[in-house]
C-alpha cells in the first residue's frame, strides 16, 4: 500500500465510520439527553436518519466520483497524453466542490496561488505512483511544465514541500 492510500484511508475510514454509525443507530449518539430535552418522536427521528442515510450516501457517491474522475487525469498526465496545465485547470474545478482539499493544498504552500498548489499537488501524486526507473526524467518534464505554466515562478522557495516525492513505489 503507497503513502498517498494510507493517507486517504486514514482520512476516508473514521469518517465513513462515523457516517455509518450515524445512519445505522442514529438513538445511540443522543438516547436520552438530546430526544428528551426536544421532545422529538421515534417517526420524526426515522424520517431524519433517512434523509441523512440519502445525504451521506449522495455525499459519498459524489467523493467516489471526484476521486476516479482525478485518477483518470492523473493517469493521463502520467502517460504524457495530458498536460499539467490542463489537468491543473481539471483539478481546480474539481476543488471547488471539495472545500476540504483546497484548504489542504492551500495549507502546504501558504502565499501561493492556487494553481501553483494545485498544479504542485498534482505532480506529487503523479509521481508517488510512478517506479523508481521513471521517475526522474517524469519528474523533470512534470518540473519544467511548471516552470512554463507559471511563467518562471515555479522556482523553490525554502520551506516548499519537494515537487515530486522520492518515495518507492510499491
Amino acid at each position: 500500500m503507497t503513502q498517498f492510500h494510507r493517507t486517504a484511508l486514514c482520512a476516508v475510514v473514521p469518517t465513513a465510520c462515523a457516517a455509518l454509525a450515524l445512519v445505522l443507530a442514529p438513538g445511540l449518539m443522543w438516547a436520552d439527553g438530546w430526544n428528551s430535552l426536544t421532545g422529538s418522536s421515534a417517526a420524526r427521528d426515522a424520517g431524519t436518519s433517512a434523509t441523512e442515510a440519502r445525504r451521506l450516501e449522495a455525499d459519498l457517491a459524489e467523493a467516489h466520483l471526484r476521486r476516479a474522475v482525478k485518477q483518470v487525469l492523473l493517469d493521463d498526465l502520467h502517460a504524457g497524453r495530458a498536460s499539467l496545465p490542463d489537468v491543473t485547470a481539471r483539478f481546480l474545478e474539481i476543488g471547488a466542490t471539495d472545500p476540504d482539499y483546497m484548504f489542504v493544498v492551500r495549507h502546504d504552500l501558504p502565499g501561493r496561488t492556487d494553481e501553483e498548489c494545485v498544479a504542485r499537488n498534482v505532480i506529487a501524486c503523479v509521481l508517488v505512483h510512478v517506479e523508481d526507473a521513471q521517475k526522474e526524467a517524469i519528474g523533470r518534464r512534470l518540473d519544467a511544465d511548471l516552470r512554463a505554466m507559471l511563467g518562471g515562478d515555479a522556482v523553490a522557495r525554502a520551506g516548499d514541500p519537494a515537487p515530486h516525492p522520492r518515495r518507492k513505489s510499491r
